[in-house]
C-alpha cells in the first residue's frame, strides 16, 4: 500500500474510504492509470473493511481476513487528480465476508466495480 500511496480515509464495521493520487508510478505508458492499480486500491479499502468488520487487528494473522475471490469491471479512466474506493459490507458472515467497492474519480465518476471474497482464517476455532 505504501509504495502505491494508499491512503486509508475512512475505516469502520460497515464502510471504509481509501484513495489513491494519481501520478507516474501508478499510470500505464498511455497515460492513464493502470488496472492493476486501481484493483489494489480496492483491494486495500475492501481488506480494511473486513478486519474492522470482525473487530480484528493486522497484527493477528491466525484470523486475518484474505481475499480469496476478486471479480471487477473497469468502466472509465483519468489521467490525473485522486481516485477513491468505496467499501461496503453485502455479507458479513462468521466464516465469509463479502464487499461491494465502487471506485470513483475525484468528480465522483465511476470507474470500476470490484466485488471481492474474504475468508475469515481461524473462523471456525
Amino acid at each position: 500500500m505504501e509504495p502505491l500511496g494508499i491512503r486509508a480515509i475512512e475505516v469502520g464495521p460497515q464502510r471504509a474510504v481509501a484513495e489513491l493520487e494519481v501520478g507516474p508510478g501508478v499510470m500505464t505508458r498511455t497515460g492513464y492509470v493502470h488496472a492493476g492499480a486501481m484493483m489494489s486500491l480496492a483491494d486495500t479499502s475492501a481488506t480494511y473493511l473486513a478486519v474492522a468488520h470482525i473487530k480484528g487487528s493486522y497484527d493477528d494473522l491466525d484470523r486475518f481476513p484474505v481475499a480469496i475471490g476478486l471479480s471487477s469491471q473497469i468502466v472509465s479512466n483519468v489521467q490525473e487528480g485522486t481516485i477513491r474506493a468505496e467499501s461496503q459490507v453485502v455479507h458479513g458472515g462468521r466464516t465469509l465476508i463479502v464487499v461491494e467497492t465502487r471506485v470513483t474519480s475525484g468528480d465522483g465518476r465511476l470507474l470500476a466495480m470490484v466485488n471481492t471474497t474474504h475468508f475469515v482464517r481461524g473462523s471456525r476455532a
